[in-house]
């Protein structure tokens, strides 16, 4: 029994064990771990079902802050990050408005030079003018194609010709109610057939007893009942 005998005999002891555990644990795999392991599938469905979750969570953020930016709340949008880097979004912008005379001739963006004594506007620290019957006449026809003139940078037909914008051109330069009710016919086709079948109503009810005088007369005069031998014949037939 010599001491090296019972080292080796201590090293061999001590290896049993852990060749045992070794072998329970190929066996028997960890608590966290499935039992059976976990396979391809699971691990798929794992990643599928968190996929989707991840997707709804998008989904509801982006459907949140949309309803926010409605109530004025400032906080970027679907809009505001599907706007290429390059192309910036037009912003609201106020307007100048100036006469074009013969002594002080102004420019227009649809036909050179403005005609004399009209009305010219420009976005506000801008030499880019317009009469203002050449741009309600391109509203009314496109609107689409008023932004546009300024290289789409001006939100023009947001900031002019909404109501609810602080420098809507209805609040100053139409304060008339005839002007005001003008406009809005203008702008609207409906308003306009309706304004005209309603002025020709009006008038029938107001030449009626004209109309009715101007019959009776023709139904009794000579010039009618002369000719009778002509068309009692298709009166009869």
């Amino acid at each position: 029994n010599s001491p090296t005998m019972r080292i080796s005999t201590a090293f061999l002891i001590a290896l049993v064990p852990a060749s045992a555990a070794a072998s329970s644990t190929s066996k028997y795999p960890p608590p966290w771990i499935p039992r059976g392991g976990a396979s391809t599938k699971t691990k798929q469905d794992v990643r599928k079902y968190r996929m989707e979750q991840q997707q709804l969570m998008q989904l509801r953020s982006m459907i949140l802050s949309e309803e926010l930016a409605k109530r004025g709340i400032p906080i970027p949008t679907l809009q505001d990050v599907s706007v290429p880097n390059d192309q910036k979004k037009p912003e609201k912008v106020d307007w100048d408005c100036a006469m074009a005379t013969e002594d002080e001739p102004k420019s227009c963006m649809l036909s050179f030079d403005a005609e004399a004594n009209t009305k010219v506007l420009a976005p506000i620290d801008s030499d880019d003018w317009i009469s203002v019957s050449a741009l309600n006449r391109l509203r009314r026809n496109d609107p689409t194609k008023v932004d546009p003139m300024w290289h789409s940078k001006f939100a023009i037909v947001e900031s002019w010709f909404s109501p609810s914008s602080p420098y809507a051109l209805s609040s100053s330069l139409a304060s008339r109610p005839s002007t005001l009710l003008l406009s809005f016919v203008l702008d609207h086709k409906w308003a306009l057939s309706l304004s005209i079948v309603g002025s020709l109503f009006t008038l029938v009810i107001l030449f009626l007893p004209v109309l009715e005088v101007l019959a009776q007369r023709l139904l009794v005069s000579d010039f009618l009942w002369m000719e009778w031998p002509k068309w009692a014949r298709d009166v009869h037939a």
